[in-house]
């Protein structure tokens, strides 16, 4: 039950922790009982505003710290997938794609922990393996943004090509890095 700080106005910089609402669906006292997945899904999906989702997009490296890695894993992950992995590849702005590209890159050290190996326990390797999932309709969370990093790939626009370029990168040398520590 962690919650997240919601500021009062509707000024903020790019260096505010706090994700404050840009949309008047919510009273103030609403907002605070919710959690921080429960603010970033509404903030992200009710609202039409683009400002205000791409101020909630920016906040999802903040929203993965506060819930840990297991919900990362469980609730977020499956979320992201429902909301963005469509065959419509222009049913989003291209700055929420660029926006969600380079937001997915900082997920790294909430994918890669013991709950995808807890989860599959049951299949041999994978422990050792984030690609290796129950069966191929259930990935692991790592394969599920690779899968959704793939889709953002064939976007049309090339800003948003080259940032989930870099995300992939950046997974993978998190992946690289953490696979050899582990066998240390």
């Amino acid at each position: 039950n962690r919650k997240i700080l919601i500021g009062s106005g509707t000024q903020h910089n790019n260096n505010d922790m706090s994700l404050r609402p840009t949309y008047p669906s919510h009273t103030q006292e609403e907002l605070s009982k919710m959690e921080a997945l429960d603010l970033l899904k509404t903030q992200v999906t009710r609202t039409n505003a683009l400002e205000s989702r791409l101020e909630g997009l920016n906040k999802l490296e903040l929203v993965a710290t506060v819930i840990g890695a297991n919900l990362v894993q469980r609730d977020m992950v499956p979320w992201l997938l429902s909301q963005f992995l469509t065959t419509d590849k222009s049913v989003d702005e291209d700055e929420i794609l660029l926006c969600l590209a380079n937001q997915l890159g900082k997920l790294g050290p909430f994918l890669f922990t013991n709950a995808a190996a807890n989860n599959n326990a049951s299949n041999k390797g994978a422990e050792d393996d984030p690609l290796a999932g129950s069966d191929s309709k259930n990935p692991t969370a790592f394969g599920s943004v690779l899968q959704l990093l793939e889709h953002l790939c064939g976007i049309e626009e090339t800003v948003v090509r080259d940032a989930t370029v870099r995300a992939v990168h950046n997974l993978l040398q998190y992946y690289n890095s953490s696979s050899s520590s582990s066998s240390s």
